[in-house]
């Protein structure tokens, strides 16, 4: 049985660029926008790259995605309200 977990970085070049890194996820996630994307860090980006391409394998019981350590499992805001 092979298992596979993430990150997943299929053949993702480490060298990849923040514009490349944006084109390739814009081809997977069309409804982010060039802007929001490009707020992130160049190893964000590659992080969410690569959870995407896993997100995109098919599902299977040896299919297995892993939240990086260094990622909170819950977020939340506060929502402010304006006087």
């Amino acid at each position: 049985m092979t298992t596979t977990t993430a990150p997943y970085t299929r053949a993702i070049p480490g060298n990849l660029t923040v514009g490349q890194l944006v084109e390739q996820i814009l081809r997977i996630n069309a409804s982010a926008s060039r802007a929001f994307l490009e707020s992130f860090t160049r190893e964000q980006l590659y992080s969410y790259l690569g959870h995407l391409e896993f997100a995109n394998l098919p599902r299977s019981r040896n299919a297995c995605w892993t939240r990086p350590g260094d990622t909170p499992a819950v977020v939340c805001a506060e929502h402010t309200h304006d006087a």
